[in-house]
C-alpha cells in the first residue's frame, strides 16, 4: 500500500502518536502492533535468529511478510510469506501471500497460488476466481502495452516518497517529497520516513530543475502535501494534517492567495466535518469545482471521492459524493481531471486492476460519473499508481502520434525511492473495426420486383470475405451482420454473397480514418444484394442504338460496365441477352434488327474480357412487347420507347435484368 494513503487518511492514532512517542520501542511486536514497520521489520530479523519453537517462528516470520507489505515492499513481503508457509499452510496466508505476487506482477505465479487454494478451501472460491482473472486480464494488459510508455523522472526524485505533481502554467512541477529536506525532524515510523513538503522543480525547457522547498511560509514541521492551482496559478489549494496541540488532528483542506509578492497565510476550507479527514484537492480549470478525497462515514466505505461547487466570491456549497460508479467499498483517491472537466481521473483499490491502487478514468453524463475505465499497463503495475494529470490532451498535427502526455505517480518496481513521479505518453492507436451488414429489398408483393419497394431485410448466413493481401470469410449473424478487425492504412474489397442472390462487391479503407478521440475507430458498411426472381426482369441500365442499326451509341457503355461488374463478381453466371424492338416495320425485319443488336452487346462484352461461353444472344424482335402497342395500334412515341429494350437473361438461375432504352 501506498504510504502517503495513510498518513493523509484515517490512522489519527499513528499520527497523533508517532511524532510524541514518550518511550522509545525496544521489540518488534511492539513496533509493529504500533505501526512503526519499518523499524518493526529490522527488530523482527535481529530477534528471530535467537528464537527456538516453530510457534515463536511462525508469528515472527508473519510479522515480518506483514510489515514489509504495509511499508510498501512486495518483493520482501513475498520472501517473508514463503518462510512463513513453510513453517505452516494457512488459508488466510496464502491468500496474503499471493496478492503479494500479484503486487509484485508475478502474475503467472499469483494465479497458479490461487487456483491451488481454490481447490483446497472452498470459502476463498470467490476472491480467488477473481483474483485469476485479474492476473490473466493484467498479463494480457502487459502484452499490448504498445500504445503508452512512462519515465522515471530520476532528476526529480529522491530516495524517499515524491507524488503527486502538478503542472504550473510555466511548465514547473509543484509536488509533494517527504525527502531528507524537508521540514523538521520528525518522522512517521511506520515508513521512516519525513513528514511530507511542497517542494517546485523549474522547467527549464529541456530538463527540470533540482527541486527546491515551494515556499517556507507553507511549509511546516507537519504535513502538507497534494497541491493544486487555478489556471492563473494565484490560488493554491492543498492538505494540511497536524498542528501545535496535543490532540489527534484531522487533515484538511487549506487555501492560500498569492497577493503578487507572496502566499497568504493559509485557510482551512469547510468540507463535510471536522471529525473526518479530507484531502487531495483538484479544482476544475474553470476554477468552479473543487474535488477532493474524504474517510467522511457518509460515503461508500473507505475513502471516497467527493465534489464541491465554488460560488463566485469563494464561499463553498454543499458537498457532493461522487457516485457508486466511481466510489466503491474500499479506497478511490487522488482526483484529477482533463482540461475539459469531462473525463475524471482517480485511482482505487475496489476496482479490478492489476494490484494496489490502479488509475481508472470516468467521463461525465448529465452531471453523473459514469463508463469507468482502467488506464492498463504501462500507466498501471502491480504497485500503487495514483494521480495522473494531463499536460496535453490531442495531437498537435496530423503527424503527431503522441495523443496524450502528463504525469502519474507510482511506487513500481526498479524506481528510485518509495513513490516516484514518472512522465508518460499515450500514443495515437486506433483500432480499426468493420462492421458489414447485408441486406436486400423487400417489395409490397413479394416475388414481384415491379411492386413497390417497402423496405430492407437482414439477410443471415450471408457470406461476406474481406479481401487486403489475404482472405478472410464470415456469415452474417441474426441481425444481418458480421466484424473484421482492419489493419491502419490499408485498402480493402468486400464481397458478400448468397444462394439466390447476386453477388455484390464494395470497397473500403483505413487511409486517413485516424481519430484521435477514440481508441476503437468503427467504419460500418452497408451491402445490398439482389434477389434472383425466376421469372421477372430486372432494370438496370439504359442502351442504346443508332436509328435502324446495330451499332451501340458510346452513351451505353457506362450501363454495360455495370454489367462487367456483375460478370466479375458472378463468375458462375451465364447471361442470355435479349433485344427487343417496337412494332413498326416488318416482323422479319424486326427480328433481324433485334438479333444483331443483342450480338452487338455481346461484342461489347467480349471485348472486355468476357468468355464467349458465358453469352448468349437472342433477338425477339416484336414478339415481347410490353404494352397495347401492336402493328396498326396508334400509339405515342414514349409508349413505342417502352418496347425498344434489352434484357439480360441469368440463363443458370433463370433471372432477367433488363436496361431501359
Amino acid at each position: 500500500m501506498v504510504k502517503n494513503i495513510f498518513i493523509l487518511f484515517g490512522f489519527l492514532t499513528f499520527l497523533g502518536t508517532s511524532c510524541r512517542t514518550a518511550k522509545e520501542t525496544t521489540d518488534g511486536k511492539t513496533a509493529f502492533e504500533s505501526k512503526q514497520y519499518i523499524f518493526a521489520s529490522d527488530l523482527l530479523q535481529k530477534e528471530l535468529s535467537a528464537l527456538k519453537t516453530t510457534e515463536e517462528k511462525i508469528e515472527k516470520t508473519l510479522m515480518i511478510a506483514r510489515a514489509y507489505k504495509n511499508s510498501n515492499q512486495p518483493a520482501e513481503a513475498v520472501k517473508w510469506y514463503e518462510k512463513n508457509i513453510e513453517l505452516k499452510e494457512n488459508s488466510e496466508i496464502i491468500f496474503e501471500y499471493a496478492l503479494e505476487l500479484k503486487r509484485n506482477e508475478d502474475y503467472k505465479k499469483a494465479a497458479i497460488v490461487f487456483e491451488k487454494l481454490m481447490s483446497e478451501d472452498a470459502d476463498y472460491g470467490p476472491e480467488c476466481r477473481r483474483n485469476i482473472e485479474i492476473c490473466k486480464l493484467a498479463q494480457v494488459w502487459m502484452a499490448e502495452s504498445k500504445a503508452a510508455k512512462t519515465v522515471n523522472l530520476e532528476l526529480i526524485n529522491s530516495a524517499q516518497s515524491d507524488y503527486a505533481a502538478f503542472k504550473l502554467k510555466d511548465g514547473s512541477l509543484v509536488f509533494t517529497s517527504d525527502r531528507y529536506e524537508a521540514t523538521g525532524d520528525d518522522k512517521y515510523k511506520w515508513t521512516g520516513e519525513k513528514y511530507g513538503d511542497l517542494y517546485i522543480a523549474k522547467n527549464n525547457g529541456i530538463v527540470f530543475s533540482n527541486p527546491q522547498a515551494f515556499d517556507a511560509s507553507l511549509n511546516t514541521n507537519f504535513y502538507e502535501g497534494v497541491a493544486c492551482f487555478n489556471k492563473d496559478n494565484n490560488i493554491l489549494f492543498f492538505t494540511r494534517c497536524g498542528s501545535t496541540g496535543s490532540k489527534s488532528d484531522f487533515c484538511a483542506i487549506y487555501k492560500s492567495l498569492w497577493d503578487g509578492s507572496a502566499w497568504g497565510i493559509p485557510e482551512p476550507q469547510p468540507l463535510l466535518s471536522d471529525t473526518c479527514n479530507v484531502g487531495q484537492p483538484f479544482l476544475s480549470i474553470d476554477g468552479k469545482t473543487l474535488f477532493f478525497t474524504s474517510d467522511f462515514l457518509g460515503g461508500f466505505g473507505g475513502r471516497d471521492i467527493y465534489f464541491v461547487a465554488i460560488n463566485a466570491d469563494g464561499t463553498l456549497e454543499e458537498p457532493s459524493n461522487a457516485g457508486s460508479a466511481v466510489n466503491t467499498e474500499q479506497d478511490e483517491m487522488f482526483p484529477t481531471l482533463d482540461e475539459n472537466n469531462n473525463i475524471l481521473y482517480f485511482s482505487s483499490n475496489g476496482l479490478t486492476g492489476m494490484g494496489g491502487l490502479d488509475i481508472f478514468k470516468a467521463t461525465k453524463e448529465k452531471n453523473i460519473w459514469k463508463n469507468v475505465e482502467n488506464m492498463r499497463y504501462p500507466i498501471n503495475s502491480g504497485a500503487d499508481d495514483f494521480y495522473l494529470i494531463l499536460d496535453k490532451n490531442k495531437p498537435a498535427n496530423d503527424q503527431d502520434t503522441v495523443l496524450k502526455s502528463g504525469y502519474l505517480t507510482s511506487a513500481r518496481k526498479n524506481g528510485k525511492g518509495m513513490d516516484d513521479i514518472y512522465s508518460y505518453q499515450l500514443f495515437l492507436q486506433n483500432n480499426f473495426v468493420l462492421e458489414v451488414k447485408v441486406v436486400t429489398k423487400t417489395y409490397s408483393i413479394p416475388e414481384d420486383p415491379k411492386s413497390n419497394i417497402i423496405g430492407k431485410e437482414i439477410l443471415k448466413d450471408a457470406k461476406v470475405e474481406l479481401i487486403s493481401n489475404k482472405v478472410l470469410a464470415q456469415l452474417t449473424d441474426g441481425n444481418g451482420m458480421t466484424k473484421f478487425a482492419l489493419e491502419k492504412e490499408m485498402d480493402y474489397n468486400i464481397d458478400a454473397s448468397k444462394n439466390g442472390y447476386l453477388k455484390k462487391s464494395t470497397t473500403t479503407t483505413t487511409k486517413g480514418k485516424r481519430d484521435a478521440n477514440r481508441t476503437e475507430v468503427v467504419i460500418t458498411v452497408e451491402i445490398e444484394l439482389e434477389k434472383i426472381f425466376s421469372s421477372q426482369d430486372i432494370e438496370i441500365s439504359n442502351i442504346y442504338y443508332g436509328l435502324d442499326s446495330t451499332q451501340l451509341r458510346p452513351e451505353s457503355f457506362p450501363a454495360l460496365d455495370t454489367l462487367l461488374s456483375l460478370f466479375k463478381q458472378n463468375p458462375d453466371i451465364t447471361i442470355e441477352i435479349g433485344s427487343h424492338t417496337d412494332s413498326r416495320g416488318s416482323d422479319a425485319h424486326n427480328l433481324k434488327l433485334s438479333q444483331g443488336r443483342a450480338q452487338s452487346v455481346i461484342d461489347y462484352l467480349i471485348s472486355k474480357g468476357i468468355s464467349p461461353e458465358r453469352l448468349i444472344a437472342k433477338g425477339y424482335g416484336e414478339t415481347k412487347l410490353i404494352n397495347n402497342c401492336g402493328n396498326d395500334i396508334k400509339c405515342t412515341e414514349d409508349e413505342h420507347q417502352r418496347n425498344r429494350r434489352t434484357t439480360f437473361r441469368v440463363i443458370s438461375q433463370k433471372v432477367n435484368i433488363e436496361s431501359k432504352e
